[in-house]
């Protein structure tokens, strides 16, 4: 990577990462950072961190002395615990003693860390401090379970949160907030995760001003509209207007934070940026430099694809040959990179599930009994609000073939058969959906509950290919989606009432 990409990398972590939290017991609440008897490494880290324009707090935390009831309640433990994990809620960086409170345990710092972990917790960074390495049987147990990462020395998750393990007597002397930062480029190798940060930095940054411009004396527009929607006094239409509602106002203010983040070029996606040599792995250099003959005919064949004419796409036989080579570490690295970006192209992160309701392009497994298949609904937005059942395409599992210990999917199956039918990968498997019109199945809204429940959501233009294709397919004159979901709804044309 050149110096000027490695410096947008840096800046844009800089703009991400504003503010430090530190909990030590060796912080005495009752002391001044620079009071006689306090760790002058405190003054001198909360000054580092100040002058690199962080918010950085020193949170102390009291010693836990013996007492002769190990049960009794100890009210200063408890209010200093649940202060340091709502100000941890609140950080960017994490940077905590491992034996919190004590000389023998880590039962408090644990007890903080636990409470930023989880799947639904989001990216956490969190830096350990400690007088001895910490191995795999430290981290036991911490939910969902860390592995360390061999290229960088970090800890992670399944859930994209990180540990930093540094020990004590060594920190002091580097330069910490210049440590943190390297790091974090290490948790964002790729495109993909930089533009993310880059978008989270400026969204913290632009906040302030969006809320500052919002229009005034815009809510009687809006009692106006809900009135008019509730006149009949149904309760059941009253959700529906506020369902609506809350719809429509979101979406306008998400498109104009939208407007105001790309307002100007993301940094992250500079040409000098979105050079190929600038990859992080340079796995596609790797690849197209390897002499190994086993593949080179394989390399030369696809090299059009990867390389001088990016335009064209790979096929699914040159992906399935590709695939076959995964023993050789470049082709590993290669295929993996296909693969996850299709995988981010074809759904969209979890957080969407969040309120569970049913919306166009969600995926649902567990819909059919002793079934591998999942199940895309392609209702409209309108029909997920007001329709008593909903459509769905189901995506059959693509076998696969087990070569070289890894798992790919048999495309050759795909030209076995000839009906029409659209590929789509979801959660590293492949699923083909035939157009066919057995490949359409209507739920009821009390059949959508547990175990039946989302596990992702393709992207909307994906989800308009598959309609579509399947639609041209199986179209014919009187049958459409619209008249489908007339059926539905329970409407029927005014001649045939």
């Amino acid at each position: 990577m050149d110096e000027k990409a490695q410096a947008i990398r840096e800046r844009i972590i800089r703009q991400y990462c504003q503010s430090v939290l530190w909990i030590d017991d060796e912080i005495h609440l009752d002391k001044g950072l620079s009071e006689e008897g306090t760790n002058p490494i405190f003054q001198d880290k909360f000054n580092e961190f100040t002058k690199a324009g962080l918010l950085c707090h020193m949170m102390g935390f009291p010693e836990a002395r013996p007492v002769a009831d190990p049960y009794a309640d100890r009210p200063e433990i408890d209010g200093a615990i649940r202060s340091c994990c709502q100000l941890a809620r609140q950080a960017d960086v994490v940077i905590i003693d491992w034996m919190l409170g004590t000389t023998d345990s880590s039962d408090f710092a644990e007890k903080i860390i636990k409470e930023l972990l989880g799947s639904d917790k989001g990216f956490r960074f969190i830096v350990i401090l400690s007088r001895k390495e910490l191995s795999k049987n430290n981290y036991a147990n911490l939910d969902p379970s860390f592995k360390q990462e061999p290229s960088n020395g970090l800890w992670k998750n399944n859930s994209g949160q990180f540990l930093l393990s540094l020990q004590k007597n060594q920190f002091r002397e580097e330069n910490l907030i210049t440590r943190i930062h390297a790091a974090l480029l290490g948790v964002c190798p790729d495109y993909l995760h930089v533009v993310a940060l880059e978008i989270a930095g400026r969204i913290k940054d632009l906040a302030p001003r969006w809320l500052a411009a919002l229009p005034e004396k815009t809510d009687s527009g809006i009692l106006v509209e809900r009135g008019n929607l509730w006149k009949s006094g149904d309760t059941d239409t009253e959700s529906k207007c506020c369902e609506e509602i809350q719809e429509c106002l979101t979406s306008n203010l998400l498109e104009d934070l939208a407007s105001l983040v790309l307002a100007l070029p993301l940094d992250s996606l500079d040409m000098d940026m979105l050079k190929p040599s600038n990859a992080a792995t340079d796995n596609l250099e790797q690849l197209l430099s390897t002499t190994d003959s086993s593949i080179k005919g394989l390399l030369d064949s696809v090299r059009k694809c990867v390389c001088d004419v990016p335009q064209s796409k790979l096929t699914a036989n040159q992906y399935k040959q590709l695939s076959k080579a995964r023993n050789i570490p470049c082709v590993a690295g290669f295929v993996s990179e296909i693969e996850a970006y299709t995988e981010f192209c074809e759904k969209k992160s979890a957080c969407e599930l969040q309120d569970q309701k049913v919306c166009p392009g969600q995926v649902y497994r567990n819909m059919f009994d002793n079934s591998d298949d999942i199940a895309v609904c392609i209702s409209a937005a309108c029909d997920c609000v007001r329709a008593k059942s909903f459509l769905f395409l189901r995506g059959k599992k693509m076998l696969s073939h087990h070569e070289n210990g890894v798992n790919f999917p048999d495309y050759d199956q795909l030209k076995r058969d000839p009906r029409g039918k659209t590929t789509l990968r979801f959660q590293g498997q492949a699923y083909v959906f035939w157009h066919e019109a057995t490949a359409m199945v209507a739920k009821q809204k009390d059949e959508l509950k547990a175990p039946i429940t989302p596990a992702g959501v393709f992207r909307q233009d994906i989800l308009n290919r598959l309609v579509s294709r399947y639609m041209s397919r199986i179209r014919r004159v009187g049958v459409d989606q619209p008249s489908l979901s007339r059926d539905l709804r329970g409407e029927k044309p005014a001649d045939e009432e």
